[in-house]
């Protein structure tokens, strides 16, 4: 088994995340700027950003799982010599 290849593939599915939270930040900072009163009210604005801050939450979550599983699985192959 490759020890290297799991641990990429852990880093990119970080990175992915991490992309992913790059696009909500910048989606949320559209509807902060947005003048558009006709497409957002303050209660649509207000009822997105909290969507967007629980799809943010998730992900963290998950991104700290990984970053977990991955120091773990690094520590565990230093410790039987593989790393």
């Amino acid at each position: 088994k490759d020890h290297h290849a799991e641990i990429i593939d852990m880093q990119r599915e970080m990175a992915s995340i991490s992309k992913e939270l790059q696009t909500l930040r910048k989606y949320e900072n559209d509807i902060y700027a947005s003048k558009d009163k006709e497409r957002w009210t303050p209660e649509s604005k207000r009822a997105e950003l909290e969507r967007i801050e629980k799809l943010r939450q998730d992900m963290l979550g998950h991104q700290l799982q990984i970053k977990d599983k991955s120091d773990r699985y690094i520590q565990q192959m230093r410790y039987r010599g593989n790393l």
